[in-house]
């Protein structure tokens, strides 16, 4: 029962900065992030949802894609 899940992504829209509670992580934050506590916690949840990152416009993504796949601790965690 519920909603099936098939991914989610670490941050939605990384460069809004809004009035309420926000998730601002940078290139580096979110690859750690990803390599240190989400990869290994949504892993061992053997849930089988991917990950995804970069939630925003197209502005920026290959940078934030070469931080974090340029780290493979990090990279065999993100879809």
């Amino acid at each position: 029962v519920g909603v099936p899940l098939w991914a989610f992504t670490v941050q939605n829209e990384p460069h809004a900065n809004t009035p309420w509670e926000n998730c601002l992580y940078n290139h580096t934050e979110e690859r750690d992030f990803v390599r240190d506590h989400l990869g290994p916690a949504l892993e061992a949840s053997g849930l089988g949802v991917k990950l995804l990152i970069w939630d925003h416009n197209r502005d920026d993504m290959f940078a934030r894609a070469k931080t974090v796949y340029s780290d493979a601790a990090a990279e065999k965690y993100v879809w």
